[in-house]
Formats: C-alpha cells, sequence, structure tokens
C-alpha cells in the first residue's frame, strides 16, 4: 500500500488520487454486489471491475495506466476484506 501511495503521489495530486481511490472503491464494490446474482468469479469480475473504472476515471478527467488500475483495484478489495474483517 505506500508503494502504491508514494507511485501515486509523484504523478497526481492528493486530489486525483482521492478520487481514483473512490472510484475504484465504488466499482470493486458493484462489481462484488453484481457477482452475487450472476455468479461472476476471479478473472471476469476483474475484467468488469477494469471496464467501470475505465468509464469512471474518463468522466472524472483521469488517465490511469492498466498498472495503475490493477494498484486500486488491488487497494480497494483489501480495504473491502478488511472492512469485512472487522465487522
Amino acid at each position: 500500500m505506500a508503494y502504491l501511495s508514494a507511485w501515486l503521489k509523484a504523478k497526481y495530486t492528493s486530489e486525483q488520487i482521492a478520487k481514483g481511490k473512490e472510484i475504484a472503491s465504488i466499482a470493486v464494490n458493484a462489481v462484488e454486489k453484481i457477482a452475487e446474482t450472476t455468479g461472476w468469479k476471479g478473472e471476469v469480475k476483474y475484467q468488469e471491475a477494469v471496464k467501470y473504472i475505465a468509464e469512471l476515471s474518463q468522466k472524472a478527467g483521469l488517465r490511469l495506466s492498466e498498472e495503475q488500475v490493477k494498484a486500486l483495484i488491488e487497494a480497494a478489495v483489501r480495504e473491502m476484506d478488511q472492512a469485512w474483517e472487522e465487522l
């Protein structure tokens, strides 16, 4: 996570980073909800999250590389898993 933060800070403003994290969180949560009814697993969920992030980030004016999208998805999944553990 520290690597992700340092890497993002080198390329983006704090507002852009916050927006990217928010977009990834929204996308990951949406995909998880949809997967409950569709039965999506693994790679399908990942590809759907990538698609949602691409759409939302474009609307927000953020240009994210494939590597950045992957890192944001991993961070959002990690945060979601931690939230479940705390319950």
